[in-house]
């Protein structure tokens, strides 16, 4: 059910992400480095504007949205901590949907990939076993594998995009 709640959430940021990209590559094309930059930092704001309230609001009402699902009194007692620690990775899911997209549309397609391979195969998935079961937090260390991944690959993105746009600007 949380998966539910988090691909709606992504839904929006790939809504976002996909704007950013249109915008950045027409900037791109055009070789209007300020605007590219502009479209770039614009997007990752709306991510962040987004993404924020999407949090908040998932957050503040779990146990609203978990009966939304369900109104099974044992499952939402699953649901709503599930929901609120998935909340903490909305801005970064989001910053790094914004960012791998923004990437690609000025023609950088290798880095994104590989920090997505970086962030989710190489740190998220034995962090999510070790989490999970060695340091006995089942479902929530899946979860916070998955938070750190994100947070790990939204910095990646982010730092490319700051050094092209920075390296375009000399």
């Amino acid at each position: 059910r949380d998966f539910i709640t988090t691909a709606l959430g992504f839904s929006a940021w790939l809504g976002l992400a996909a704007a950013t990209s249109i915008l950045m590559g027409q900037a791109y094309g055009a070789k209007d480095v300020a605007a590219v930059t502009r479209a770039g930092i614009t997007g990752f704001l709306a991510a962040i504007a987004v993404t924020s309230i999407a949090a908040l609001g998932v957050g503040l009402f779990a146990k609203e949205v978990a009966q939304a699902y369900s109104r099974d009194s044992a499952l939402i007692a699953v649901i709503v901590p599930g929901l609120v620690l998935a909340a903490l990775f909305f801005v970064a899911d989001g910053l790094q949907t914004v960012g791998a997209n923004a990437l690609r549309a000025r023609g950088d397609v290798v880095v994104p990939t590989v920090t997505h391979v970086a962030s989710y195969a190489v740190v998220m998935l034995p962090l999510g076993y070790v989490l999970a079961l060695p340091a006995g937090m089942g479902l929530q260390g899946i979860v916070w594998s998955v938070i750190w991944a994100s947070l790990l690959s939204a910095g990646l993105l982010l730092g490319r995009f700051a050094w092209l746009s920075l390296r375009a600007a000399r």
